[in-house]
């Protein structure tokens, strides 16, 4: 019986916060930020796979449920209504990754076989994530944030030669696995 009245006094003491911001009071939603942020930060992490873009993700989450929190006409559902919100965000990030990420932007070598060319954004993450790190990291570097070959051998603290060897494997192996992935 005790359990059950103290989870009824979290769940109105939950819903009272969700109250006090939706009347505007920053200090309730920073307490609902601080509960609810691992959830969301779960949530994001699981469709980007990511940190660092669920970070930032999550952080957009917020700001959007602080916007948007007038709307929620229940303040018990809270938890699913910014988690929802978080999944949204996570597909619209998504989405404008793909729009942004131009496969014609990798070296020719990557698609060398004609039916690369089909290669999707989920097959060309996935392929880049089972690289091992020694090359996956240079590739992402190199092409993918423009970084010159000299601040990439700085960065890892190789030699520029080295990093060349690597990126020339990292492609190589990288087309090895889409077109495999292509014909298997």
């Amino acid at each position: 019986m005790e359990g059950e009245q103290k989870g009824v006094f979290l769940a109105a003491a939950e819903d009272n916060l969700v109250q006090q911001a939706q009347q505007g009071s920053r200090q309730a939603y920073a307490d609902l930020i601080r509960k609810y942020y691992g959830s969301v930060y779960m949530v994001c992490l699981g469709y980007l796979g990511n940190p660092t873009d669920a970070e930032d993700t999550a952080q957009e989450v917020f700001l959007k449920g602080y916007m948007k929190i007038r709307t929620l006409r229940r303040p018990e559902q809270f938890e699913g209504w910014i988690r929802r919100i978080a999944k949204n965000e996570s597909r619209n990030f998504l989405r404008r990754r793909r729009k942004e990420t131009s496969l014609f932007a990798f070296p020719a070598e990557i698609f060398a076989a004609k039916d690369c060319l089909e290669t999707s954004y989920e097959e060309l993450q996935s392929a880049i994530a089972g690289m091992p790190a020694d090359l996956r990291v240079p590739l992402l570097m190199y092409y993918f944030d423009g970084r010159k070959a000299d601040h990439v051998a700085q960065a890892l603290g190789v030699s520029r030669i080295s990093i060349y060897r690597r990126l020339k494997e990292a492609v190589g192996l990288l087309g090895e696995v889409l077109r495999k992935g292509r014909e298997g």
